[in-house]
């Protein structure tokens, strides 16, 4: 991984000559392979200013360093989210919670075979199919985050990142996402189903010889856990909708666009 301390005598001299008022001044762990040419990313502190160099210690002008920004500024944003909020959507516990649910849904179709009313056995049958692919989502998030994960520590190390490398990060990314948004849409899909369940349950659960009573109190906090329209507005769904906006060509970013003119490459 670079470090400032790591770093080739010409290319720390230039670092150094384009400090300012800045306490101190960080690279970027790996060069970025662009068409053909390598080029370093420096960000100052505490102005959040940055510079790119190319390996041989040219500081071009921002037209001519705009691609290796760009696409080095959109690696570092995809290495964030998947470390910050992949890492918070990797929950082995929605896997196990799931199973369980399955296994419940399964138990009450098995008790109430025959007697149930024809929309209460559809309902299970729509609930069972969204919680395996609520689970099948949950892997792609993991198995997601995780190769994520190996790309960073992978280019960390080689100190180099190709436009493949980033291709993958994005890919990742994405994927993570759309799993995301896909737990979602079925839960939301499935709120009514949940609701008929629960309703079904508290008027018979003493019947069937008191064999839905444990069911019923095992099912309650599915009302909760699951996503409804009231809780769509939630923090994961914000950052999911925040991922999405942000799936756009990073030439083409007007935010990305901003941040070069901030470079400290000369116009």
């Amino acid at each position: 991984m670079l470090t400032v301390e790591k770093l080739p005598t010409h290319i720390k001299e230039v670092a150094e000559n384009h400090q300012k008022r800045d306490i101190r001044y960080h690279v970027f762990p790996s060069m970025f392979l662009i068409e053909d040419e390598k080029y370093y990313l420096f960000m100052y502190e505490p102005t959040k200013e940055q510079l790119i160099i190319r390996e041989d210690g040219k500081v071009l002008t921002k037209e001519h360093i705009k691609k290796p920004f760009l696409y080095a500024l959109a690696y570092n944003s995809s290495i964030e989210n998947i470390s910050n909020i992949g890492g918070e959507w990797v929950e082995a516990r929605t896997i196990q919670r799931y199973k369980k649910l399955n296994s419940i849904l399964n138990s009450i179709e098995n008790i109430i075979k025959g007697n149930a009313p024809a929309h209460i056995s559809k309902s299970l049958i729509k609930l069972k199919d969204a919680s395996r692919i609520i689970i099948q989502e949950q892997e792609n998030i993991n198995r997601c985050v995780e190769d994520g994960l190996a790309l960073t520590i992978n280019t960390n190390d080689s100190e180099l990142v190709t436009m493949d490398e980033y291709f993958r990060m994005r890919k990742y990314v994405l994927g993570m996402v759309r799993a995301a948004y896909k737990q979602n849409e079925i839960q939301l899909e499935t709120e009514e189903e949940r609701s008929e369940i629960f309703k079904y349950l508290s008027q018979n659960k003493l019947s069937f010889g008191l064999r839905l009573l444990p069911l019923y109190f095992q099912f309650a906090p599915y009302k909760k856990l699951m996503r409804t329209s009231d809780s769509y507005g939630s923090d994961k769904m914000e950052n999911i909708k925040k991922l999405i906006a942000k799936d756009v060509d990073i030439e083409k970013d007007i935010e990305a666009l901003n941040l070069l003119k901030l470079t400290r490459n000369p116009d």
